[in-house]
């Protein structure tokens, strides 16, 4: 099974509520949906988040990192995960959220290929259960331990 295509995609979402991070508020998710598509028809599909606060990284330099990367991942066994990810790196520098989102979606791919839920293609399943994370930014300490003792009642064990 050959990778045919990889297609990345610029989303935008806007958030239910804003979030303060990073000196910054945030209104919408920017992010870029990455489909990879095998010459036998199976998709697999991968995300990465903007965030040019933290990571320098946009949507627009995902989408040029992730069209750049695409010659050393097309044509490649989609197995061979290790391999593309050597690929990448050599073809490019840094650009961890493009090469994430290919990653992601190479796994998607040969999981759905091969009937294989995603922890057994990442060396097995580690745990049943993980705490639920939850984001708390109002952008006011006040407000935000009031969310938290909120969120910690609704079950949310880390912030």
């Amino acid at each position: 099974m050959q990778i045919k295509r990889v297609t990345p995609i610029a989303v935008s979402f806007p958030m239910r509520k804003p979030v303060f991070m990073a000196g910054v508020e945030i209104r919408q998710a920017d992010n870029v949906l990455l489909r990879i598509e095998a010459d036998n028809g199976v998709v697999g599909w991968g995300e990465a988040a903007s965030a040019p606060t933290m990571t320098g990284e946009t949507v627009e330099s995902m989408m040029a990192a992730a069209f750049y990367l695409t010659p050393a991942v097309e044509g490649r066994e989609a197995q061979d995960i290790a391999g593309a990810l050597a690929a990448m790196s050599t073809r490019m520098y840094g650009n961890n959220a493009a090469k994430g989102a290919i990653e992601m979606a190479l796994h998607d791919l040969v999981g759905r290929a091969t009937g294989q839920p995603a922890h057994a293609l990442l060396g097995g399943k580690q745990r049943s259960r993980m705490a639920i994370l939850g984001v708390i930014s109002t952008g006011e300490l006040a407000s935000d331990l009031r969310e938290a003792e909120r969120r910690k009642a609704e079950g949310y064990a880390a912030f």
